[in-house]
């Protein structure tokens, strides 16, 4: 809370008191083709990845990166440390306690490599 407020992740008090998002709601339509398909592969420039490790970090509401294009990247990287944030939409903020460890473990892969 400041100033009297409550702060939500990806919500907004408007001037006249109403509760509104904040974000673009059709954010994810331009990559949404008629038949539902994501229109470019991009499967292989993530797969020229396959050296470096990877940590993938979804909101768990997101209506962009599905839990299932989530776990198919995991199963495809070998080095991919998955997770799910709860009750996130999209963009975590990366300060929930899950993404921080996640973020940890993935500078701890990149240090041992150096």
């Amino acid at each position: 809370m400041v100033g009297g407020v409550v702060h939500l992740l990806g919500v907004r008090l408007t001037q006249a008191g109403r509760i509104v998002y904040d974000y673009d709601m059709k954010i994810a339509e331009p990559f949404r083709l008629p038949g539902g398909e994501a229109g470019v592969d991009l499967w292989p420039a993530f797969d020229s990845l396959a050296q470096a490790p990877m940590a993938v970090t979804r909101g768990g509401h997101s209506d962009i990166l599905s839990d299932a294009a989530a776990k198919k990247m995991a199963a495809r990287h070998p080095d991919v440390d998955y997770v799910a944030i709860p009750g996130i939409g999209h963009a975590p903020t990366l300060s929930e306690p899950e993404a921080v460890a996640v973020i940890d473990r993935l500078l701890a892969k990149v240090a041992a490599r150096v």
